[in-house]
């Protein structure tokens, strides 16, 4: 539940603030606290999960003005009390949300009525929690801003809520920067958990706006194509642009977050005997190599999400006009052969096993929230996160795909973006995906048709007039093996678009004459 998700950031926080030697956090949100974001960003994970890039610029949202007048004091230590203050308005929802912490009071007041007595009931609930302390942690700013740490303490005295702390009226013993140690955990609170994926992260990162976006930007890349597939000219340096402008834009000014080891990024990958690398290289895949020195256009798709990082990568065929089935085919056999590594790469994973397959083959990559890699995937109770790619080749083209998969704590792998974004082969002109399963399904009718139907005992009647007519005796009737030519017999299956007519059998007793016809319409010869 929610508020089982909410216990365990509010735990993970709770530790942070212990290691870091203070007796508590102290998060106050909105004017009280001269708009600090750091405040907003953290109260913002502890009750909704908000994690990651989406936390820039989140003290502007919509959640953010509910916690405009909220301050959350989480102690450090274990049995010692954590406040929260809120407004009546938001109270209920607060509470839902927080109903499992440990050892936690929480207070409102009614701001509507007497704005005095508001604010005397909320200083007096802020110093009764910060009544024992003698070293308190803030978190000012958690990202985008750099923190001035020598002017710390002076920062944090010009909050309003702070400086009410010190007036005589209440009978403190004087500021409360001077009679406390402070703090700032902002780094550490960054890396060990604001950063880090949550349940409620997962399910935003698959459900909302995020998602949404990459989807967008995926198929507008693949409108752009079919754009280009009715001049039949492909332009490459449109194809695959508003993915890697998704990342490119979603980055903007804030290139020093998550910036420990290697990042994912996306990036187009053209592949064809007159055209060179588009995009951004990649050692992952290279260039795509040329299919069969045709006119054939093979692309690598690799989408990045700039806030949760989610990835995923796909490969298409854009076939010229004279592509051959068994082509298509062949990218389509490896396509499935690169997803098959893919998802037993994700099992054997989850299982706390090594990735079938050679390095070459399959890539499993660990990305947090922000975007931040490593090579040991975290521990088992924890919910994880892998970006898993697989690299098939041949001696004409090479496939890769790829699929970010979320690993709960009981060892599930649920993939992020296998059913949102599409692998579609071949993408446009020539023959598209639904082309080759008509065609594939006219086929499969044709083999019935051959082994099964009456028909075709008619057809082999037709061929032996025919051979008794022309004296030929070299005509071949095979009753065990019947084929798409029967000597001098000829079927010809329907147009792939129209599944009307099984097939057609034509017997030429001379050259430019017709003897007889017989075809097939729904089963019933005609």
């Amino acid at each position: 539940s929610a508020a089982l998700e909410s216990l365990d950031r509010y735990l993970a926080v709770r530790k942070t603030v212990a290691e870091s030697g203070c007796d508590c956090l102290v998060l106050v949100c909105g004017p009280d606290g001269s708009l600090n974001s750091g405040s907003v960003q953290c109260a913002l994970h502890l009750l909704y999960g908000t994690s990651g890039r989406e936390l820039i610029g989140s003290e502007f949202s919509d959640m953010a003005d509910e916690l405009s007048e909220l301050f959350v004091i989480v102690s450090g230590k274990e049995g010692s009390w954590s406040t929260i203050f809120c407004q009546d308005a938001v109270v209920s929802k607060v509470s839902a949300m927080t109903r499992l912490w440990p050892s936690t009071l929480v207070f409102s007041a009614d701001m509507d009525k007497d704005i005095d007595t508001y604010d005397s009931q909320k200083t007096a609930a802020f110093i009764r929690a910060l009544s024992e302390t003698t070293r308190i942690a803030v978190c000012p700013n958690l990202l985008g801003e750099e923190v001035n740490i020598t002017r710390l303490n002076m920062s944090v005295e010009k909050w309003p809520l702070v400086k009410a702390y010190g007036y005589e009226g209440f009978a403190t013993s004087g500021f409360l920067t001077l009679s406390n140690d402070v703090t700032d955990i902002s780094e550490r609170l960054n890396r060990d958990v604001l950063s880090k994926w949550t349940p409620a992260a997962v399910t935003h990162a698959t459900q909302e706006h995020c998602m949404r976006e990459l989807e967008a930007a995926w198929d507008d890349s693949i409108t752009a194509v079919t754009r280009m597939a009715e001049c039949e000219k492909v332009i490459g340096q449109e194809i695959g642009k508003p993915i890697i402008e998704l990342m490119d834009y979603g980055e903007l000014g804030d290139d020093g977050i998550g910036s420990e080891g290697p990042e994912l990024t996306a990036g187009c990958w053209l592949g064809t005997e007159a055209m060179s690398l588009s995009g951004r290289w990649s050692e992952d895949c290279g260039v795509i190599g040329s299919i069969r020195r045709r006119r054939d256009c093979s692309m690598v798709w690799r989408g990045v999400h700039p806030e949760t990082r989610v990835t995923c990568a796909r490969t298409y065929l854009l076939p010229s006009r004279t592509t051959c089935i068994d082509d298509v085919e062949e990218i389509e056999s490896m396509t499935m052969e690169a997803i098959r590594l893919v998802r037993d790469a994700a099992v054997a994973v989850s299982s706390g096993l090594d990735a079938p397959g050679t390095d070459s083959e399959v890539k499993v990559v660990w990305i947090d929230a922000l975007g931040s890699t490593s090579t040991t995937r975290p521990g088992r109770a924890e919910t994880a996160c892998a970006f898993i790619s697989a690299l098939v080749a041949s001696t004409d083209v090479t496939v890769m795909y790829g699929d970010t998969y979320v690993f709960g704590a009981s060892g599930e792998a649920v993939a992020v973006t296998r059913n949102r974004i599409p692998q579609l082969t071949p993408l446009a002109w020539g023959c598209s995906k639904s082309q080759v399963e008509a065609h594939r399904a006219v086929k499969a009718d044709a083999s019935r048709f051959l082994l099964e139907h009456k028909g075709v005992q008619m057809g082999r009647l037709l061929l032996k007039m025919s051979s008794e007519a022309t004296g030929d005796e070299e005509v071949s009737v095979d009753e065990a093996g019947p084929t798409h030519n029967l000597g001098g017999l000829q079927f010809a299956p329907p147009d792939a678009t129209c599944r009307s007519r099984i097939g057609l059998w034509r017997l030429h007793a001379t050259e430019g004459s017709v003897l007889a016809r017989v075809g097939v319409s729904q089963a019933k010869m005609s």
